[in-house]
C-alpha cells in the first residue's frame, strides 16, 4: 500500500510531521551519529521504517541510536575503505531477505536489506519516548 504525500503543515516550511508512515521500508543513513543524518534517521525510525546507521565509529553510533525510537541497527561504514564498503554490501545481497527500501535526500545509499552480521553492527527495537 502506498501513501500520496501530504502538503507541509506549512507552505514553505516542511516538518518531520508532515513525513508519512515509512512502515515496511528500509533506510541506510550515512552519517547518522551526528548533524542532519541523525535527525533524519531519528524521524524516519520514529515513522516506522528500519534505519540502519552506517557509521565509522560504532559507540558514537551506538550512542545515537540510543537517543532514537524504534527499529534501528548500528552497521559499521568507512565510505574511505573499499574493504569496508565491501565488508558491508556484502550483507545485503541475499535477494530472498531483501525488504522495501526508501529513500531520503539525506541518506546515504538505499539498499535492500538482510540480517546483520554480529561482529560489525547491533540490533535493537524500541518503542515509545
Amino acid at each position: 500500500m502506498t501513501t500520496s504525500p501530504k502538503a507541509p503543515s506549512k507552505p514553505g516550511k516542511f516538518t518531520a510531521s508532515d513525513v508519512p508512515s515509512q512502515a515496511g521500508r528500509t533506510f541506510v543513513v550515512t552519517g547518522a551519529n551526528s548533524g542532519i543524518g541523525r535527525i533524519a534517521a531519528g524521524v524516519l525510525a520514529a515513522k516506522g521504517a528500519r534505519v540502519i546507521l552506517a557509521v565509522r565509529n560504532l559507540v558514537k553510533g551506538q550512542d545515537a541510536a540510543d537517543t532514537m525510537t524504534g527499529d534501528v541497527e548500528v552497521r559499521q561504514l568507512d565510505l574511505s575503505d573499499l574493504t569496508s564498503v565491501r565488508a558491508f554490501a556484502a550483507e545485503f545481497t541475499d535477494p530472498s531477505r531483501a525488504r522495501r527500501t526508501g529513500s531520503s535526500s539525506s541518506s546515504g545509499p538505499t539498499i535492500s536489506a538482510t540480517s546483520p552480521s554480529p561482529t560489525s553492527c547491533s540490533r535493537r527495537s524500541r518503542t515509545g519516548s
